[in-house]
């Protein structure tokens, strides 16, 4: 029977069941407002995890504790926490996020995070066992929150739910050290359970979602998928170098059918969350052991995750549900849904989904009412905002499956990508900005799907990107270039990052590094190596046996002194003898690397810098360096009117495209020689062949 103009009022008692964020940011926001309205209700949070309370007032969660969550703060939520003035202890931030990498089928693409925005990776429980303060979660700093703003935490199992005589909901519950249930009759009830009351198990009509259908007239719980979720312990070398990085994979193999993925650096170890067919399916044979082994040993993870750096035994393991719908009717008489048990963003970002239905219930109650058409007015139109952004989101993760893991695709939204970073300024970059906002969770879908549609992106990807992906694709069959069995990685450098490069190098190393003006391209890799033995590797440029560039028609050869030997004179000899030149090693450091000069023929006084940026890690040594290729020269004038002329059409024809495709394919083979150096030096006696070529 509906009651209408059904209020809280002071001492109202609400009850809130299950203890994660979106039960927090209820309790807060419901406390909050109504404090400000003069009144304060009674509101109990019921959890069913075990804890205690620290002498600073912050939850801890026992061993047992666990959220199947990968646990990553988007920046929208970042700032959400900053409104509310919830502060994120230090030791619960397990990583600052500083780039993330989203996998292409052609190449990755690396983006970095933004100065003013925040993203960082937490445990929401307290798993795995081995981590540093496991007692100390997210969880339970939201939670120690509401505590703060008058939530009364309550340690219990709620098992049931039902109607008063005088029509109010019943939770009945049970606490750990109570052999008979309990029951509390609340004015009003947030349920907050999520869908994996039994991790992976059914959303089926018994239970507490049986006890919700029957409190709420046309409930039904939302579409989940399974996924899975496990916890890999790094080396502590190797865990250094992933400091900062976060991966998206958007494929997997024919082995392991994957549609998105993701690596969560948390400090020793990384949480690895993937989504798929293969997933979904769970069939015995394929047990999560076998995915997991699977998973490991594929090429493109085996760059991430080396082998030999990574424990093979995982530290935990589960096949939690994940939403990828929304419930029907989540609001009924002084009752409402918020967090997962509703809906949640898709694939990723679900903690804000909580906020925004935690906060939006909240916010419905106390505007219209508790009941069912006072909380309806309130709350659906969010829920139905919510359900089309997910809606959009399948379309959004199309066009992304579409673009990453189709050969010529990948190549064409890589290229269209980099040529923006080169030519245009942040503010203009549609491509990458609409790349940003997908991995990092930094708008909805709907708008970001209007962004992939607009007409100067789908120009910018359908045109310009497969341009430039013809053109070197018929450069690399002219010099011979060939990528079987070798890792493609990101080399571009945007414009802003090619300045500030081109300055430092100019301030460190000076004698006119930077002051050419018609020619200059800067290339950047990442390589998992010590800067001497990346060194080591560039020596072999002008041997006759060398393993990188060595491009057709082009021959690069030492013709005077020894292997990065300062005065050595390494001759590039081109079938057009004007283009032929020789340079000389002006400069060698063994932790920063070289410096060439152009000293006769083409772009005579031109450099070639080769230089190692170092990436420290705590302990002050480093694996992980940043190795840059500057090449810059000024064409020549002439001295009479017709060679003038001549250089002046060479300047505006030269093809700039050919060092980008040259080089490209050379940073790449010298990444394979030095990492495969590196993994050989990590094998165990007896095992000396290592891994085989990975893509």
């Amino acid at each position: 029977m509906h009651r209408p103009g059904i209020s809280l009022e002071d001492g109202s008692k609400v009850a809130v069941i299950g203890g994660g964020p979106a039960a927090s940011f209820f309790a807060i926001t419901l406390l909050r407002e109504a404090g400000r309205r003069g009144f304060r209700p009674d509101v109990r949070i019921f959890e069913r995890r075990s804890g205690m309370t620290a002498p600073d007032g912050q939850l801890r969660l026992p061993t047992s504790g666990c959220n199947y969550c990968a646990g990553g703060i988007s920046p929208r939520m970042s700032d959400v926490l900053d409104e509310l003035g919830i502060e994120i202890p230090p030791e619960i931030v397990q990583d600052r996020v500083r780039t993330i990498t989203v996998q292409s089928h052609w190449k990755n693409l690396e983006l970095g995070v933004p100065e003013d925005r925040r993203m960082y990776s937490v445990y929401r429980g307290s798993r795995p066992v081995a981590r540093s303060f496991r007692l100390l979660s997210f969880d339970a700093v939201l939670l120690g929150a509401a505590a703060k703003a008058g939530a009364r935490v309550v340690n219990g199992t709620v098992v049931g739910l039902e109607r008063s005589d005088r029509e109010r909901p019943v939770v009945r519950f049970r606490q750990p050290s109570g052999d008979s249930g309990e029951s509390f009759e609340a004015d009003f009830v947030a349920f907050a359970g999520g869908v994996n009351q039994t991790p992976g198990g059914r959303l089926d009509r018994t239970g507490l979602i049986g006890d919700l259908g029957r409190m709420i007239p046309g409930f039904a719980p939302p579409a989940v998928r399974r996924t899975l979720i496990f916890e890999l312990e790094l080396s502590e070398e190797f865990a250094g170098s992933m400091t900062g990085d976060l991966t998206f994979i958007l494929f997997g193999s024919r082995d392991l059918r994957l549609e998105m993925g993701s690596l969560m650096p948390k400090g020793r170890f990384v949480t690895v969350v993937l989504i798929g067919p293969d997933i979904d399916r769970g069939v015995p044979s394929r047990s999560a052991g076998r995915i997991v082994s699977t998973f490991l040993s594929l090429p493109h993870i085996r760059r991430i995750l080396p082998p030999h750096l990574v424990k093979r035994t995982v530290s935990c393991v589960c096949r939690p549900s994940m939403v990828v719908g929304c419930a029907a009717a989540p609001v009924g008489e002084r009752i409402g849904i918020v967090g997962d048990m509703v809906t949640s963003r898709l694939y990723k970002d679900g903690i804000y989904t909580a906020y925004l239905t935690g906060s939006g219930l909240a916010h419905a109650a106390l505007a219209g009412g508790i009941d069912r058409r006072g909380l309806g007015a309130g709350y659906l139109p969010l829920i139905r905002r919510l359900e089309a952004d997910l809606r959009s989101g399948r379309n959004v993760f199309l066009m992304m499956s579409l673009a990453f893991r189709n050969p010529f695709l990948s190549r064409m939204t890589y290229q269209a990508i980099l040529r923006e970073r080169r030519m245009l300024p942040k503010s203009r970059r549609r491509l990458e900005a609409i790349l940003w906002r997908v991995a990092s969770g930094d708008d909805t879908y709907s708008r970001i799907f209007r962004a992939m549609l607009h007409p100067q992106a789908l120009l910018s990807f359908l045109v310009r990107g497969a341009l430039v992906t013809v053109r070197n694709w018929l450069t690399e069959c002219l010099f011979g270039l060939r990528w079987t069995g070798l890792g493609r990685f990101p080399t571009g450098v945007p414009r802003e990052d090619l300045a500030e490069k081109t300055r430092d190098l100019r301030k460190r190393l000076g004698d006119g590094i930077g002051r050419f003006h018609d020619f200059g391209r800067m290339y950047t890799i990442r390589i998992r190596a010590p800067a001497r033995r990346i060194v080591g590797v560039l020596g072999q440029m002008g041997d006759r046996e060398k393993e990188f560039l060595r491009p057709r028609f082009v021959d690069v050869r030492r013709v005077e002194g020894e292997a990065n030997a300062p005065g050595s004179v390494i001759e590039y000899s081109i079938w057009l003898k004007a283009l032929s030149f020789r340079m000389s090693l002006e400069r060698f450091d063994p932790d920063r690397g070289l410096i060439y000069r152009v000293r006769d023929g083409f772009a005579r006084g031109g450099v070639l810098v080769l230089d190692i940026d170092q990436r420290r890690s705590g302990r002050g040594r480093s694996r992980d360096c940043r190795l840059s290729v500057l090449v810059a020269f000024d064409f020549a004038r002439g001295t009479g009117v017709l060679k003038r002329a001549v250089w002046a059409l060479y300047r505006r024809l030269f093809p700039s495209f050919v060092h980008d495709v040259v080089w490209n394919h050379a940073l790449c083979r010298i990444k394979d020689v030095v990492e495969k150096k590196e993994r050989r030096r990590h094998l165990p006696p007896g095992n000396p062949g290592g891994p085989g070529p990975q893509r």
